[in-house]
Parts: C-alpha cells; structure tokens; sequence
C-alpha cells in the first residue's frame, strides 16, 4: 500500500501548534493543496484561500470562547486582548501559518532522502554517525534551497550591487539559491557533502525577513531524515523508480518533486 509521508508531517506539526481539531485535517490539507496548486484554476484557488480564510475566523472565534494551550490562543490572550493587534491581524496571521511552510518542508525531506539515497557513502557515514545529522540536514537546505523565488525586491533608488547597476524601480531576483551556491563561500559548491563545515547557509533568507519558523523547520526536517533513514529497525528504503524518472516541480516555482517513490 501507498502511504504518504512528507506532506502529512508538516500538516500534522503546524496543525497541532494552531490548535487546529484534529478531525479538520483532511478538509484544510487539501484546501491547502488547491489554493497552492499550479494546476488549480484562479477560480478553484480563491474559493479554497477564502473557505480557509472563513475556517481560521471560525476557530479563532472558538478559541476566544475556549482557549487551549495553542498559538492561537496565547495570541488572543497577549496581542488581541491587550490591543497589540486587531481581530482580522490576528487571523491573516494565523492563516499565514497555517499555509507557510507545509509544502517546503515536504520538499526538504523529499530532496534530503532522495540526496542521501542516491549518495550511499554519505548515508552509511550518517548512519554510523548520526552526531552528523544536524549537519546533514544544512547540507540539504543549502544543496536544495526549497524557497528559491521568494526574495523578490523593488530597488527604491538607484544601488550598485556586485558591481552592477539597479535602477530605481527595476525589481529583482535575490537568489538565496544562487547564494547557497556561492564558490567563494562553499568550496566545491556543487557537490553534495554532509561533512560541510562551515555552512553559512541562507536558505531561510536574512536579515529582518528572515523566516521565523526556521527552527521549527530545521526540527522537522532533522525528525523526517532520522524517522525514514535512521531509526533502529525501519526498512531500509531505496528509490521505487530510476532517478531519470522523478518528476520535479516547475523551474518557476518552489524546488520539489511532485512525488518520491520509495520502496524497501
């Protein structure tokens, strides 16, 4: 039988921190999936971002009246309820959440198995090392930056950057992924190696936007690696297809594959 693995991870994380009832799952992930779907018609995409939108004023009114030990409701007790924020602040931010980062970490963990099953030597030095993880799992982010479009930027004035000219008004591209593959940073930048130290990574960008759920995301890949690859007595997992016949996300989206086949 098929199970998936990856995507319910994420789900089930941020879902649970929300305070989202566990009987919801299935109805928000695939709304989820529609509203972030490049297959998905505009129509189709605004009808789930708006029943999700609809769902989060709903809950948030149920944690006003119950509150639990959730995101949510330390929300509404520390930043709605002293006037921090307002009602609709409180629930775009909790929406946010709710989508942000379900579909990159999936495609961490996708990319960070296929990485270490199509490199044995790393996998068998991981295994016996699993001190290494920590490490292995940067290794993945810089390798396979997930977010790689989002830096999008408008120049307010003319700049120099690396010696060349943005005009003011003209936006821009900062690839955090061309930056993760920077030679004068990585040596051999290409080449996968989850023994890399320093790894200087960007791949949660920098500075004031930087991710805020980073940690959590460095947590859930490390757990998804360890759970599929090194705990004492799984199935020894290996690739159900050849490598030239994974499907990978379009080059205009977020990296990922549209699926990984694994088999024991």
């Amino acid at each position: 039988a098929t199970r998936p693995f990856s995507m319910p991870l994420a789900f089930k994380v941020i879902y649970s921190m929300l305070g989202i009832p566990f009987e919801d799952y299935a109805k928000l992930s695939g709304n989820v999936a529609v509203r972030a779907s490049g297959s998905s018609t505009a129509r189709d995409a605004a009808a789930a971002q708006q029943e999700l939108t609809d769902y989060m004023d709903k809950l948030v009114s149920r944690k006003e009246q119950a509150p639990g030990d959730d995101i949510i409701s330390h929300m509404i007790r520390d930043q709605l309820r002293p006037g921090h924020i307002n009602r609709e602040q409180l629930i775009a931010t909790a929406f946010l959440l709710l989508v942000a980062g379900n579909a990159t970490v999936a495609s961490m963990i996708n990319l960070g198995v296929l990485e270490l099953l199509t490199h044995p030597d790393q996998l068998s030095d991981l295994r016996a090392h699993p001190e290494l993880l920590p490490g292995a799992a940067e290794e993945v982010l810089r390798y396979h930056t997930a977010s790689a479009l989002a830096l999008r930027r408008v120049a307010k004035e003319d700049v120099k950057v690396g010696g060349q000219e943005i005009k003011g008004g003209e936006g821009i591209i900062a690839l955090n992924m061309s930056a993760n593959r920077d030679e004068e940073v990585f040596p051999n930048p290409d080449t996968f190696n989850i023994r890399r130290t320093p790894n200087p990574n960007v791949a949660f960008g920098y500075g004031t936007h930087v991710c805020i759920a980073q940690w959590l995301a460095r947590v859930e890949l490390q757990c998804g690696l360890s759970a599929l690859l090194l705990r004492k007595g799984a199935p020894q997992l290996r690739l159900a297809v050849p490598v030239s016949e994974l499907k990978f996300t379009d080059p205009t989206r977020d990296v990922g594959l549209q699926s990984l086949p694994v088999t024991w």
